[in-house]
């Protein structure tokens, strides 16, 4: 059996009960920015064409794989 559901059927969200919380930050470049970059590699997974350069560019390591297997494999 399925119901309709809407925005009216569901609860309001407080946003203080979640389990974990996402925090985006706004992306400088460090060579600009004055800011250390992080240490260590980057991985990045996907089509990662535009950002892997744009990593690079910083003087970031990057390891490019095609998905989560690849990277763990």
């Amino acid at each position: 059996v399925t119901l309709p559901a809407g925005p009216d059927r569901l609860p309001a969200t407080t946003g203080g009960d979640a389990p974990h919380r996402v925090a985006w930050l706004p992306w400088t470049d460090s060579t600009t920015a004055g800011n250390p970059r992080p240490d260590g590699p980057w991985a990045v997974l996907g089509d990662t064409g535009r950002l892997a350069a744009a990593l690079r560019r910083t003087g970031a390591t990057v390891q490019s794989h095609a998905d989560l297997a690849a990277l763990t494999a």
